[in-house]
């Protein structure tokens, strides 16, 4: 399963611009969710800023698109187990009318 999020555009940075490793440090706390991170890649231009809370958000919603995507598919899987089992019930119950 991928996911995409987007978040707020990236400013010019005129004091500190964000590194690799502080975009890193944020995106990996996962809180309270199921997820850890085996291996996380972060591509950022020179001379870069985007505010904390921002960089935050864009985690929180990443994770959320991808528990929701999980839920989806696991759902989506459920329904097809459960009408193959109908069709075996339906299938069964012919070959006894035969």
């Amino acid at each position: 399963i991928q996911v995409e999020v987007t978040g707020k555009t990236v400013q010019p940075a005129f004091k500190q611009p964000l590194s690799e490793e502080a975009v890193l440090e944020r995106m990996k706390k996962t809180g309270n969710t199921p997820f850890v991170f085996e291996e996380l890649k972060v591509e950022l231009g020179e001379s870069v800023f985007l505010p904390v809370g921002d960089l935050n958000q864009l985690r929180r919603d990443g994770l959320e698109r991808l528990q929701t995507a999980i839920l989806d598919q696991k759902r989506k899987m459920g329904r097809k187990n459960r009408k193959f089992a109908q069709l075996k019930r339906l299938r069964r119950k012919n070959w006894n009318m035969i």
